[in-house]
């Protein structure tokens, strides 16, 4: 409680105000934090009480800590962690903590980061994290431990102070703040020496200035990764309208080397032609209510690009500077100040505001040369993304950015960019533009002219051999090899070689690897795989390839009841429900062709070691091999719960299935419906309210008295149990048909109206981070 006088009128009206603003929901923003920290006084100041507080993670943050998690799961206990600044980083190392506190025989801490004000901000958000306004100790600017059990410490004093002197298993938990500094050598004397059972890296740019990456650390892993889209929905960032303008420059002579374009070349082909600068000049007229309002960077090639663009924007009659790693501070610091002010409209630069310089007013971002690195594009962006305070003499709404757009070298990877921009697989970015982008937070928008847009899609296409005629050119010209080889070798994801209705053994043959025709079971296994990408239980995934590689087939009377279920699901996915062939004859038939035999190894090899899927456990008891979390076919559902035989497959033909041998209600839920796929009477509108709350409806002529409509709204009172199977489309990116996430049991909690009855289920567990947002996003 607090009673110091002048601590409760620094709380009073902030407090007040948020607590009504937010209906007493958990504290859970770094915003927030960052905004009281003077009321809270001194670090040591024991005048408050954070008993009442109680710091829960927003949706994305808590999937990013159940991607750690799964990191650890799978024995990594070094992880990185990716977001953006403002987002709330050491809110989710501070939950993460406190969650390992509880798995750890002990938990000493250490928390490094390079300033003063950084740690004094963590260390109270790991109080208030653990309700414990005495936590942790202090180690910078002379102050040292005394305790030496939760530290947070300053690099600089860690270094001055001899960490050598601590045992090196000292700290159980290491923490680094700004994880991109850790290639320094004062870092690394800090990793070489101490050896604790969790490491955690935090940074916003895992790719440094320098080329360097400091997920190189972590083998290349990135444990868990913001996604723009993700701090966009969150209302932490700036929304952004971008274009992409076609400018006529033809870039595919230019010089390559090293992974970027020749500096010399293109700012020749930029300098040397007054007519593109027009266009840029005419696409600010076009797209910016009043260029001599706007606050504008724009990014250039060179020094004589960002000089000639100044000169030339002068000249048009804006207020311009060029700004490059060579301008001294005083008047770098200046122009930044001038453009604040809006004394200028824009500065050129080249090597600088990269990162690591904070100017929200910025409204207008124009790239001006085509980035290579997909992370300098974002940070570049990044420029702009960060929201003006409400009090700014002049707030942004939105952030303008204008993209120029050559014909491009095929090196140069605009894949690469949209995947780092929209997320996703680069087939589900490739779809996401053919289609203008039918998925953005609200308030963001991004357009591509025609000619941009088929630019784009060419270069894409162009960039990596994703069509059955490239794949097969590129087979031929590379020689034959393994799977996993020629996806390094190609760039290429699993995804892609299944795409097409195609198999890799049938692409080895199609290039004249293989002699002859393979034979008809071949092409079924082969295309079968594409069909087995969404196994994403790790467990299913070992019993899958602990009997593949198997010498010989399986022997069915060996097999435990989980085992011939789960033999079950995979023979559906095999061979589809073809009545009349039962699993022996499933296995001899595939031990007969060796080389599709041999590919499924593989991929089943490359689903293990890629996947990142945080799952549950099993839901129905051991024998029945359905596990929270986890994606399934419908078959594959209905293979685990035993419902027909390999020989007599189970058919299922309205989403929904009662399973008197389990007592167990299916549903199987499908939220973007269309017209093409559903009739009118299928048309349910299904939606995730929350994490944990789940409108249904249920068929269109199931009314309340009717013995199914009492059996679902009266399950827990008859021992019944209710489990959702969910996914968003019919199909997924690669045209296939979409597997569903098992959203897990569910209790009835309301309904109304009948033929169809609306009813409100409660997940017994709630929905992942991720899949909550996109069902949510789906909706909207």
């Amino acid at each position: 409680v607090v009673t110091n006088a002048a601590v409760i009128d620094k709380f009073d009206a902030t407090f007040e105000s948020y607590w009504n603003d937010q209906n007493f929901k958990p504290y859970d923003s770094d915003e927030f934090e960052r905004e009281h920290q003077a009321a809270v006084a001194p670090a040591d100041s024991g005048d408050f009480d954070l008993s009442f507080m109680d710091l829960m993670p927003k949706p994305f943050q808590q999937g990013l800590l159940e991607q750690v998690e799964f990191e650890r799961m799978l024995g990594h206990n070094e992880n990185l962690i990716v977001a953006a600044t403002g987002t709330g980083k050491t809110v989710m190392a501070a939950i993460d903590y406190r969650n390992l506190r509880t798995s750890l025989d002990r938990a000493n801490l250490l928390f490094v980061a390079h300033r003063k004000e950084i740690l004094k901000q963590s260390l109270h958000t790991f109080r208030v994290a653990l309700k414990d306004r005495s936590f942790g100790e202090l180690w910078v600017d002379g102050q040292k431990p005394s305790e030496w059990t939760h530290v947070f410490g300053s690099i600089q004093s860690i270094n001055a102070g001899d960490i050598e002197a601590l045992p090196a298993d000292h700290f159980d938990v290491v923490i680094v703040d700004e994880f991109h500094h850790a290639e320094a050598a004062t870092y690394q004397r800090l990793l070489d020496w101490v050896q604790p059972k969790q490491l955690l890296g935090l940074t916003a740019t895992p790719e440094r200035t320098d080329g360097i990456n400091v997920s190189n650390r972590f083998d290349g892993r990135i444990a868990a990764e913001l996604r723009l889209w993700d701090a966009l929905e969150q209302g932490l960032l700036s929304p952004f309208h971008y274009f992409g303008i076609a400018d006529g420059t033809d870039l595919s002579e230019v010089g390559w080397s090293k992974g970027k374009y020749d500096a010399t070349e293109l700012t020749n082909v930029y300098t040397s032609d007054q007519a593109w600068v027009r266009l840029v000049l005419q696409a600010l007229q076009d797209k910016i209510a009043d260029p001599n309002e706007m606050r504008a960077l724009g990014f250039c090639v060179s020094v004589a690009h960002a000089d000639f663009m100044a000169d030339t924007f002068r000249q048009a009659g804006l207020k311009a500077v060029a700004v490059t790693g060579g301008t001294p501070k005083a008047e770098r610091d200046g122009a930044i100040r001038d453009l604040r002010n809006g004394d200028i409209q824009i500065i050129f630069a080249v090597d600088v505001f990269n990162e690591g310089v904070d100017i929200p007013e910025v409204d207008t971002v124009l790239f001006l040369r085509p980035t290579e690195s997909a992370t300098v594009f974002l940070q570049q962006l990044g420029r702009g993304l960060r929201r003006t305070d409400s009090s700014a003499r002049t707030v942004k709404d939105v952030l303008t950015v204008l993209d120029f757009v050559g014909h491009q070298r095929k090196d140069f990877r605009f894949d690469q960019r949209f995947r780092k921009l929209l997320g996703g697989t680069r087939t589900e970015v490739e779809k996401q533009i053919k289609e203008d982008f039918p998925f953005l937070p609200a308030g963001t928008s991004i357009n591509l002219d025609d000619v941009s847009k088929e630019a784009v899609l060419a270069n894409i296409r162009a960039a990596i051999p994703t069509g059955w005629a490239d794949r097969k050119r590129e087979s031929t010209l590379i020689g034959d090899m393994g799977l996993r080889r020629f996806l390094e070798a190609t760039g290429l994801e699993l995804s892609d070689i299944y795409a097409g209705n195609h198999s890799y053994t049938e692409l080895r043959r199609a290039a004249g690897h293989l002699e002859g025709e393979g034979p008809e079971d071949e092409k079924i296994i082969g295309r079968a795989i594409g069909r087995m990408l969404h196994i994403d239980d790790q467990d299913r995934l070992q019993f899958i390839q602990d009997l593949v590689n198997a010498e010989q087939p399986p022997n069915e009377s060996s097999m435990s009841e989980v085992e011939l279920r789960r033999a079950t699901q995979l023979h559906y996915l095999l061979w589809g429900v073809q009545k009349g062939s039962s699993l022996s004859d499933g296995w001899q038939r595939l031990w007969n062709i060796e080389q599709v035999l041999d590919e499924l190894r593989s991929a089943i090899r490359i689903l293990i070691e890629s996947n990142r899927t945080p799952v549950g456990g099993q839901l129905l008891g051991k024998n029945i091999p359905i596990t929270l979390h986890a994606s399934y076919s419908r078959d594959e559902v209905l293979g685990a719960l035993d419902v027909g035989s390999a020989e007599k497959p189970p058919s299922v033909r309205e989403g929904v299935k009662w399973i008197e041998d389990h007592d167990v209600d299916v549903f199987f839920i499908t939220l973007n419906k269309s017209e093409k796929d559903f009739s009118p009477s299928t048309m349910y509108h299904d939606y995730a309210i929350s994490p944990e709350l789940f409108h249904w409806e249920s068929q269109a002529q199931t009314s309340e008295q009717s013995v199914t409509g009492q059996r679902y709204i009266n399950h827990k009172r008859e021992g019944n149990k209710v489990l959702l199977f969910i996914r968003n489309g019919k199909k997924d990116s690669s045209g296939r048909t979409a597997p569903y996430l098992c959203a897990g049991l569910a209790d009835y909690v309301s309904h109304v109206g009948e033929r169809p009855i609306a009813i409100t289920w409660k997940l017994h567990c709630p929905l992942p981070a991720r899949a909550f947002m996109a069902y949510r996003a789906a909706v909207a």
